[in-house]
């Protein structure tokens, strides 16, 4: 306790300031480190930690604005009306490792859907960070869509949005594309 006192008397004003001048900067820089680890966490979701999601679009990487959501939400609502198909969008920062086989099941599972149900489902899984993009279909949903034709668009929304890093416009025009589909299909049915 001695030596503390000593060395505390021998502070003068100089030293003082400088103290206080480092505890300052250690204070930055302190509150710096908790707002980084606060915002790296707040999306660093992967498909082994995503909570089940609330809404039909879970965008755990936050690529959507507020409106880019709504808006997505409402076409996702207008398929479901119009032909009874649930759509469901994920944004995941990583499938941590796993086959795809293996992601797609934990994406299923996720969602609490089963492959054979008779609820039309389709799946948008997207990965800004891995550069991954999946359109999946249950059974049933699998009855309405050429699967051929879905591959196409899911190549040319890789290649032309993804690398401009357009997700929200990507996932746009592949709504669009599932309507053509649904629509195309309702009317065979139809017929």
């Amino acid at each position: 306790m001695a030596g503390i006192v000593q060395y505390i008397g021998v502070l003068n004003g100089d030293n003082m300031k400088n103290i206080l001048n480092i505890i300052r900067i250690l204070k930055v820089i302190i509150l710096t480190l908790i707002i980084y680890s606060f915002l790296a966490c707040s999306n660093n979701y992967h498909i082994d930690n995503a909570p089940k999601p609330k809404s039909p679009i879970a965008d755990y990487e936050n690529l959507f604005s507020k409106k880019e959501y709504n808006h997505l939400l409402q076409i996702i609502k207008e398929i479901k009306l119009k032909f009874d198909v649930e759509i469901h969008i994920l944004t995941i920062k990583s499938i941590n490792n796993h086959s795809l086989h293996v992601f797609f099941e934990k994406v299923d599972a996720l969602w609490g859907h089963q492959r054979n149900s008779n609820k039309r489902v389709m799946d948008l899984t997207l990965s800004k960070n891995e550069k991954i993009f999946s359109f999946g279909a249950n059974d049933e949903s699998e009855k309405l869509i050429n699967r051929e034709e879905m591959k196409k668009e899911e190549l040319f929304m890789r290649k032309h949005y993804f690398k401009k890093h357009e997700y929200y416009e990507g996932l746009c025009f592949f709504l669009d594309e599932i309507i053509g589909e649904l629509q195309r299909n309702s009317k065979v049915q139809m017929l």
